[in-house]
């Protein structure tokens, strides 16, 4: 794996509204998330990492409305 340090190069940070443990995040507008439009680096995105965080999330809000 190689090592980027170039901010322009990754992107931007963005600052999450809940903290990593919270199954359930709150949305908000994006614009107080990234100024620029972009939030992470796309590069290392595949179709099976995208079908487990949809099933991921889904399970999340599905055990989140069963409470």
């Amino acid at each position: 794996m190689a090592l980027v340090t170039s901010p322009a190069v990754v992107g931007p940070e963005i600052a999450l509204q809940s903290g990593p443990s919270e199954a359930i995040q709150v949305p908000r507008p994006f614009h107080t998330v990234t100024s620029s439009g972009v939030a992470g680096d796309a590069r290392r995105a595949s179709a099976e990492k995208g079908e487990a965080i949809s099933d991921a999330c889904a399970e999340a809000i599905a055990e989140w409305l069963m409470k």
